[in-house]
């Protein structure tokens, strides 16, 4: 499976047909946020669901998704971040792909890095069925309703 950019908050790039989707702006910017979406159908949703047999789908997905970016947009590794949600916004698994101007979407206790995902499954394959995930809720969230016992 190769992964491409599948477009930025400026212009669109060339879609694949192994993956869909595009990233809208959530906030005016110049910068580059792009998204992978693995073509692995409804197996694999989160990071929970990650083990050792996905390493060389991730490695890929972070390699050819910033030739991509270089190719198409011009935009070296350095300047990139990958990262992905936990808790996703939606239970589809994809790699964001940021440049480092961009400033939501990052933040610590929902972005987990691409790179430090693929290192903890090479320590542990089963690393994301074990591992305590904090995470953020948001206000007003259904989840964070559910944990005060607020009905919706």
């Amino acid at each position: 499976l190769s992964p491409v950019c599948l477009g930025s908050l400026r212009r669109a790039a060339s879609i694949n047909a192994e993956y869909m989707g595009l990233e809208k702006a959530k906030r005016p910017t110049n910068g580059l946020y792009c998204i992978a979406f693995a073509n692995v159908g409804k197996t694999l949703k989160s990071l929970r669901d990650l083990r050792a047999a996905h390493l060389p789908l991730l490695k890929n997905i972070r390699d050819s998704g910033l030739a991509k970016i270089q190719e198409v947009y011009g935009i070296e590794r350095k300047r990139v971040r990958m990262f992905v949600h936990y808790l996703p916004q939606f239970y589809f698994f994809h790699v964001h792909f940021t440049t480092l101007d961009i400033d939501f979407g990052i933040n610590v206790g929902r972005a987990r890095l691409l790179d430090e995902i693929i290192a903890n499954l090479e320590l542990d394959g089963e690393y994301y069925a074990k591992a305590l995930l904090s995470f953020e809720v948001f206000k007003d969230h259904a989840l964070e309703k559910a944990l005060l016992g607020v009905s919706a």
